[in-house]
């Protein structure tokens, strides 16, 4: 996690399923008041499925109830595909 002025970067590696959803959601929750911009590094993440999908959505709804923004930077390919197909990006800004 590296802080910023208002902001926060959290990159999250490996998978993003149920056995780590937990320990986003521990983290985000931490951070998410005092957040103008959360920023999720993908860079690092190989794979997310539908509980790591509804942890972000979660999160992002958190972000924005304290006037803040939940940004996706740097998905891998597969873990592009999926957020595209599920149409994430109507939710939360997706950027390269």
């Amino acid at each position: 996690m590296r802080l910023g002025t208002g902001g926060h970067v959290v990159t999250l590696a490996g998978e993003l399923d149920l056995a780590g959803v937990t320990a986003l959601d521990t983290c985000i929750a931490r951070l998410s008041p005092r957040a103008d911009e959360l920023v999720l590094d993908f860079g690092e993440l190989r794979f997310i499925d539908a509980n790591g999908l509804h942890a972000i959505a979660s999160a992002a709804g958190r972000v924005a109830a304290g006037g803040g923004s939940l940004t996706i930077s740097s998905p891998r390919p597969a873990c592009r595909r999926l957020l595209d197909l599920v149409g994430f990006d109507r939710i939360v800004a997706v950027r390269p």
